[in-house]
Parts: structure tokens; sequence; C-alpha cells
């Protein structure tokens, strides 16, 4: 079975668990020439984490060919860097309703004394 398998998802395999809680892989390498397909990417890193894990995406070489389907791949967080698009120098970070709920409860919320620094300038759900 592991012989059908990419060699990228061949090494997550190894070494994600029930318990991981965030992968982060790129879109793209400019380096190896490969754009990876997210859905599949995402749907095996769900699979084997039994949903638990937020899968996190550096969007920066792919962003500026091809518009990122987020909803549709199922990732959590897709992040560009503007730099890339011939832009100034911000970034921006798209995230599922579910992702940026969990965040607001959870890092965002002062509730148990967290003092957390981090504001959102703006949430916009899709």
């Amino acid at each position: 079975k592991d012989a059908e398998l990419p060699s990228c998802m061949v090494k997550l395999q190894e070494v994600l668990t029930p318990a991981t809680r965030i992968v982060v892989m790129a879109h793209a390498s400019n380096i190896l020439g490969r754009v990876y397909d997210l859905k599949e990417l995402c749907d095996f890193v769900k699979d084997i984490t039994n949903g638990r894990a937020h899968v996190i995406v550096d969007g920066v070489t792919a962003a500026p060919h091809r518009a990122p389907a987020v909803v549709e791949t199922g990732v959590d967080w897709y992040v560009v860097s503007c730099h890339k698009l011939f832009g100034p120098h911000l970034g921006g970070l798209c995230g599922k309703n579910s992702a940026i709920e969990e965040i607001q409860k959870s890092v965002l919320s002062p509730e148990d004394g967290n003092t957390s620094s981090i504001d959102v300038a703006s949430v916009k759900l899709y």
C-alpha cells in the first residue's frame, strides 16, 4: 500500500500520530518544481489524526500563480506573504470558520487569566 503513496505522504505517515495537532506544509516548492495536492494531503492528515490536527499551508510560492481553493481543500490555515506578489511587506492569513473560532476561544479570549497580546484586525467568515 505504501508504494502507491507519494513520497511526501510516506514521510507524513512515518511521523504523524493521532496525538499530532499541527501540520505545516508548503503548497508548492519552486526548488523541487512541485505543486502539492492540498485536498489529498489534508484528507490524509485528518484521517491519521482523527480530524484533530490543524493543517497550516505556506502558500507564498503558489499564490502568485494560482488562486488557493482553501475551502475545497480542507486546509485550516493558508498563509501568504505579499512581497512575492510584488506588494507591500504584509501578509495574509485565511482560516476555516472552525479554526478561527477555536483560536478566538483559546488564544484570544481573556478567560482564565489569558493576557495574550494578539489582536485580530478583522475576521471575515466564509
